[in-house]
């Protein structure tokens, strides 16, 4: 592990702690809307320079050198999706070094979340507590957060009445993350429910058009990315010998039944305002991804990169009634907590040899 022990937990540990601290003191109405909106942005630059300033995670090298790689490439589309090719283009081209570019993809894709969660939730320490515990600030940085964040702002547009402008969207993150495609479809059915049909349709038919308009070189290359990209997930784990471990399965299910556990205890809260309504279809939103994420692992473990997508909708599906002050609701909260902070010790260890 490079050396590293366990107390380099602790920053992770303190800073979720005052995470959790300003969302108590914020359901105890100890400081308000505004302070609770400073915090969060404060967070996020935090999260953002700490994700740009070093390369964490077993993703970050290979995305430094692709991005490096990038002006000098004469096949572009061999490994990162079009949108997040373009992206990188873009920096590159302005001559700026991939810590800058992770800084300003980080610290957008967390302003997306704070703009849903600030139009939607009462305790916007809480819903980033939730986050942080699972994805630490994206501090270990993958193309996949983008596109959760913009899944997530679909979700919002949808209920907005905004149907063009959601299904735009989605496009745009399933040009950054191909895997952003099959979720979008499940907000859409998730959100209308039976209703689905028309919004289903003309989200089929803009696919379809798109493929129409769009150069063929440009679809193939879209195309052959989504195929080659099952090919690899559903053939990694068998590379990496995970398949054989049948612990590895069992931990993956384990991890989707403590989000299952969470969203459920969310749907109990009674909805009245229309921000409430949302909040509860986010849990169903959770718990649909959650469903599909357990079948899709039993097929190869990478597939449990799917619970990227959940983790906006849990944290906002959390309701702030359920964290107040309730001695009759302490047990509970209790265990919830426990669950998150453990999540929270799962998430960090990976990076325990880049610290």
């Amino acid at each position: 592990m490079g050396g590293a022990t366990l107390y380099t937990l602790v920053p992770y540990f303190v800073a979720a702690v005052l995470l959790l601290l300003f969302a108590i003191l914020r359901g105890w109405r100890l400081h308000d809307l505004g302070v609770d909106r400073l915090l969060a942005i404060v967070l996020i630059l935090i999260a953002a320079t700490a994700a740009g300033s070093a390369d964490l995670g077993t993703d970050a090298p290979s995305y430094r050198d692709r991005y490096d790689e990038l002006p000098f490439l004469s096949d572009l589309y061999t490994w990162w999706d079009p949108g997040f090719v373009w992206l990188g283009l873009l920096f590159s081209s302005l001559r700026a070094p991939y810590g800058v570019f992770v800084f300003v993809l980080v610290l957008s894709s967390h302003l997306i979340k704070l703009h849903v969660y600030d139009k939607l939730v009462g305790n916007a320490a809480l819903a980033f507590f939730v986050l942080f515990c699972f994805n630490l600030g994206e501090v270990a940085f993958v193309r996949q957060y983008v596109a959760a964040s913009i899944i997530l702002l679909s979700f919002y547009l949808l209920s907005r009445r905004r149907v063009i402008l959601a299904i735009l969207s989605i496009f745009a993150a399933t040009l950054i993350h191909k895997t952003a495609f099959p979720v979008g479809i499940l907000a859409i059915l998730v959100y209308y429910g039976r209703a689905a049909f028309k919004p289903g349709a003309l989200f089929l038919l803009a696919v379809a058009l798109a493929a129409v308009v769009l150069p063929p070189q440009f679809t193939d290359a879209v195309e052959s990315r989504i195929l080659t990209q099952i090919a690899d997930y559903t053939a990694e784990g068998y590379v990496q010998g995970l398949q054989d471990e049948e612990t590895s399965l069992l931990r993956n299910v384990a991890k989707f039944a403590v989000y299952i556990v969470i969203a459920l205890w969310m749907v109990t809260v009674p909805a009245k305002t229309d921000a409430e309504r949302l909040q509860r279809s986010a849990a169903y939103m959770a718990l649909a991804l959650s469903a599909v994420s357990v079948g899709l692992v039993a097929i190869s473990p990478v597939f449990s990169r799917f619970s990227i997508y959940i983790f906006p909708f849990l944290a906002l599906a959390v309701r702030a009634e359920r964290f107040r002050p309730d001695p009759n609701q302490l047990p509970v909260q209790t265990a919830v907590v426990a669950m998150l902070l453990a999540n929270l010790v799962i998430s960090t260890y990976p990076l325990m040899e880049y610290l």
